[in-house]
């Protein structure tokens, strides 16, 4: 069975999701290496309340997951086509 189709404001949603600065230097720092929420804050220099905060988004819009790994949870990017499309809009900037 395939997935529904999108609405418009489902989509809306996701773009605003992934408009948001902190969330797209989350999102360019996963690509380089999964993280815990330390090593995103310290690579990225901000709050790791903040980090945690946006990871939550993240997570929410299914544009990152987490996964334990030696007591420490740590966040990688999701195979999502939204994903993609971050990556290319980054990759066009560079």
């Amino acid at each position: 069975m395939t997935a529904a189709p999108a609405s418009i404001e489902e989509i809306s949603e996701l773009l605003r999701t992934i408009a948001h600065p902190a969330r797209i230097r989350i999102l360019q720092q996963l690509t380089r290496a999964d993280a815990c929420v330390t090593e995103l804050s310290d690579a990225l220099q901000l709050p790791a309340s903040h980090v945690s905060h946006q990871l939550r988004h993240l997570r929410h819009a299914r544009l990152v997951r987490r996964y334990r790994q030696q007591g420490r949870m740590q966040y990688a990017l999701t195979s999502v086509p939204a994903v993609s499309l971050v990556l290319a809009v980054l990759k066009h900037y560079r």
